[in-house]
């Protein structure tokens, strides 16, 4: 997203199934009150107001049918009708304390698997600020892991929220939808990350290599452990047991096999392996592949 492209959107505003417009800042930096049956009232507003901004950059990072490749916007500051005049309905977001870091942690708080990343960028046009979260695809359908409150509605964990293709509304994927939309992605990035560009690896990545890159991303290692019902691959907080599906418990085996013959992790000794440089290239690759 540049200034240019932003302009032009929010003078053709047309929401859909990947763009999103809210004239309004998020209201989570209220002023915290002074006593405390407001401050407790002021606690559960900020966290409903939080909700609703992971509720839609969920709702975005998932899409629907047809927009895998895609990447997802929320334009906070903007609104998604022109005015009598034929002009946009602007109004400056005057908060700059909102980072990357603070909304990622909120939205990995909210749903499995985590955001391979996203953006937020403040651009002015034509004299107002606005803010700019940019959510890049990726092979996964996001789904909530516990329960979301937003001001107006509750969703139970495990819900997949997508967004209707005019943008209208948010709602909780049917079965069908979910399996379309997650056999778009896989389909979308099962592809070769190697190009005439960027010779990171030889071949192709499956979904099982993806997952394990994706949850290897913050402890930088994965480790491949035994029991007494078998092997197993573990990173982090995440173990790939599958104990109840041994095909897809093998395919991980599998995948680490092949993440080492690629290079994008290393075998240190033991049980223990580590991500390579080549690791973290591919990571990024699977993050901005259009």
């Amino acid at each position: 997203m540049n200034r240019d492209a932003l302009r032009q959107i929010v003078w053709q505003p047309e929401e859909s199934a990947k763009l999103d417009f809210k004239i309004e800042f998020y209201k989570v930096y209220e002023p915290k009150p002074t006593t405390q049956p407001e401050i407790q009232k002021w606690e559960k507003a900020k966290e409903q107001q939080w909700a609703e901004l992971v509720k839609d950059i969920i709702a975005l990072a998932n899409g629907n049918f047809g927009t895998a490749t895609q990447e997802g916007y929320l334009v906070v500051g903007a609104g998604d009708k022109l005015k009598a005049d034929g002009t946009p309905t602007l109004r400056a977001v005057e908060t700059t304390l909102l980072t990357r870091k603070e909304v990622l942690e909120k939205v990995h708080s909210y749903c499995q698997p985590r955001l391979l990343d996203l953006k937020c960028e403040m651009f002015v046009v034509d004299g107002v600020n606005l803010l700019v979260i940019s959510i890049p695809p990726s092979p996964y359908l996001y789904r909530l892991s516990k329960q979301l409150k937003t001001p107006k509605k509750e969703f139970s964990p495990h819900t997949v929220l997508i967004r209707r293709h005019d943008g209208e509304e948010i709602y909780e994927a049917s079965p069908i939808e979910q399996k379309t939309i997650e056999q778009e992605k896989q389909a979308a990035f099962n592809l070769s990350i190697t190009d005439e560009r960027s010779p990171l690896t030889q071949g192709e990545l499956t979904l099982e290599e993806c997952d394990l890159l994706h949850y290897a991303q913050e402890t930088k290692e994965l480790k491949l452990l035994e029991n007494q019902a078998g092997n197993y691959v573990k990173t982090g907080n995440r173990s790939f047991k599958h104990w109840e599906d041994q095909e897809k418990r093998i395919k991980y085996l599998d995948a680490l096999d092949s993440l080492e013959k690629k290079e994008l992790v290393k075998h240190e000794g033991g049980t223990l392996y580590r991500l390579t440089f080549k690791g973290f290239e591919a990571i990024s690759r699977i993050s901005q592949k259009h």
